[in-house]
């Protein structure tokens, strides 16, 4: 793999963890992730899913809390295990503006109560948490926190992203 110069220079760590009933898919997915941090010159981990008696969607703010605490990196970057990289020459990087502190993944999600209408649907764009893009700072990690203390959504159809949603004042 051919190494592409980070253009901005940011310390970007890539997560994603998976257990043992997932390691199928997650295993052949965090190949993909593990290229695209290799060719980027960032660090890359599978962190072990830890046993919080929530939701496995649920842990991945416990692990970024985690990560944060830790304060060795500028940004950390989610991967949910099922997702995985197909084009690997867009540098995340690229993106970072260095006003914001968290970048989520948006799109248009059907609303269960559906249309009145035939043959419609009907949809709403909301976030989505398997790709995220986390400044390490103060800011994320008190929002990680009131995040993971929202404890009204632990077992919401949208567990984490239910969360979210909610402290930013959207509603769906």
């Amino acid at each position: 793999i051919k190494k592409i110069e980070n253009p901005k220079s940011y310390r970007i760590k890539v997560i994603t963890s998976y257990d043992k009933n997932y390691c199928e898919i997650g295993d052949k997915t965090s190949g993909t992730i593990k290229k695209y941090a290799k060719l980027h010159n960032y660090q890359f981990e599978v962190v072990k899913m830890p046993e919080t008696g929530r939701p496995y969607a649920w842990n991945k703010i416990k692990i970024l809390i985690d990560e944060i605490k830790k304060n060795k990196f500028d940004y950390l970057l989610w991967i949910d295990a099922d997702a995985f990289f197909n084009n690997f020459s867009i540098n995340i990087s690229q993106e970072i503006d260095d006003k914001s502190e968290i970048y989520l993944v948006k799109h248009f999600t059907e609303v269960h109560k559906g249309s009145i209408y035939e043959n419609t649907k009907l949809t709403i764009l909301r976030i989505n948490t398997g790709v995220m893009l986390i400044k390490v700072s103060d800011f994320n990690f008190n929002f990680l926190q009131k995040v993971w203390e929202n404890k009204k959504y632990i077992n919401h159809a949208w567990w984490e992203q239910a969360a979210i949603t909610d402290l930013i004042g959207l509603r769906a």
